[in-house]
């Protein structure tokens, strides 16, 4: 069986069309694939936009917690 050529010698193809696809289909299966990456992408970037929100939020965020907490802390203290 002959090897088959990949657009960079030396480095074995990563996608083959499945036998059944020819043509039309096999694009259209890539282009299938191809969306369902670049929406995966876009939710990953807007799940760490968030994450980074709500890192960088400020601190006094929790302003009418931090009195509670000191009171209860201090009230622990000896």
């Amino acid at each position: 069986m002959a090897a088959r050529r990949t657009a960079n010698p030396g480095v074995p193809s990563t996608r083959s069309p499945p036998p059944c696809y020819t043509g039309a289909a096999y694009v259209t299966s890539l282009q299938a694939d191809l969306a369902g990456a670049r929406a995966e992408a876009l939710t990953a970037k807007a799940d760490a936009a968030g994450k980074a929100a709500a890192i960088a939020a400020p601190a006094s965020s929790d302003d009418p917690v931090a009195p509670v907490l000191r009171d209860a802390l201090e009230g622990l203290s000896p």
